[in-house]
């Protein structure tokens, strides 16, 4: 086997391994330990190949991120763009990768704080995947004078990151279950809010 390949391997092993350790504990309670203990890999084949634990985090995250993208652009555009599309076909991808969807949540949740820049630069071409989805959403929405596409845009990314902190302020980790369900179930009717309002206009 050639060198390249077996190194190829090796990463991806150990990867997939981290996967399954950040997926099921928090980044602090998480340890390189314990994975190589589960998954018969040696601590020394593992910083011959990564220089420490953040560094495996920081690439978990990126694979989550990436491989949610890639789930998107694989299905077929559906007929109607909206906000529950939206969350329904990110709902699917996690019913599939329940790791990735601890790890994608613990992200928005309960980041390492040393670590928040490096989730950010991670997080940016989701965010800017997403922006591209709000886009083509508030084109089928006639939208108040003198208010622009990217405005509109701009105040639904900053709701996200505000009902985001919302849920941040409110993580424990023996509710964590709970949490992401109660993120997931309010947020579709949030948007929803947002676009077209709570109050019914006076006459």
């Amino acid at each position: 086997m050639e060198k390249a390949l077996k190194t190829k391997l090796t990463k991806e092993k150990i990867l997939n391994a981290a996967i399954v350790e950040f997926g099921s504990k928090t980044y602090e309670e998480a340890s390189l330990n314990a994975m190589c203990s589960s998954n018969n890999i040696s601590k020394g084949l593992i910083y011959h190949n990564f220089n420490d634990k953040d560094e495996i985090y920081i690439l978990v995250v990126k694979r989550v991120y990436d491989e949610l993208i890639a789930y998107f652009n694989s299905l077929e555009e559906d007929d109607r763009d909206d906000f529950a599309s939206l969350f329904k076909k990110r709902e699917e991808f996690f019913a599939n990768n329940h790791y990735h969807q601890n790890i994608f949540f613990e992200t928005i949740f309960n980041p390492p704080v040393h670590l928040e820049k490096s989730i950010r630069e991670v997080r940016k071409p989701f965010e800017d995947y997403l922006k591209g989805r709000y886009i083509k959403i508030i084109d089928d929405i006639k939208l108040k004078e003198g208010i622009s596409k990217q405005e509109a845009v701009d105040y639904i990314s900053f709701f996200c990151d505000a009902y985001n902190a919302y849920f941040r302020h409110m993580y424990r980790r023996d509710k964590f279950d709970e949490l992401v369900n109660a993120h997931e179930n309010k947020m579709n009717k949030m948007l929803d809010y947002i676009l077209h309002g709570i109050a019914v206009e006076r006459n």
